[in-house]
């Protein structure tokens, strides 16, 4: 089974330090995961590094009429 990854290094926080410090945020999705499933994992992948959605919102994709 191959997991979906998503995976943050800041290097510029740390940048004289032994890159072993530098902190991280790692995280996998199993392969069947839907894709609601991925957008709900990348939108705690993204709270994990720091980023605060506006609240009471949500990632979603929208369909552009053109």
């Amino acid at each position: 089974m191959k997991n979906h990854t998503f995976k943050i290094i800041n290097e510029d926080s740390f940048q004289p330090y032994d890159t072993q410090l530098f902190p991280s945020v790692d995280m996998s999705i199993p392969s069947e995961a839907s894709l609601s499933d991925m957008l709900y994992a990348f939108q705690r992948f993204l709270e994990a590094t720091g980023y605060v959605l506006p609240e009471n919102s949500v990632l979603d994709f929208v369909e552009q009429d053109y």
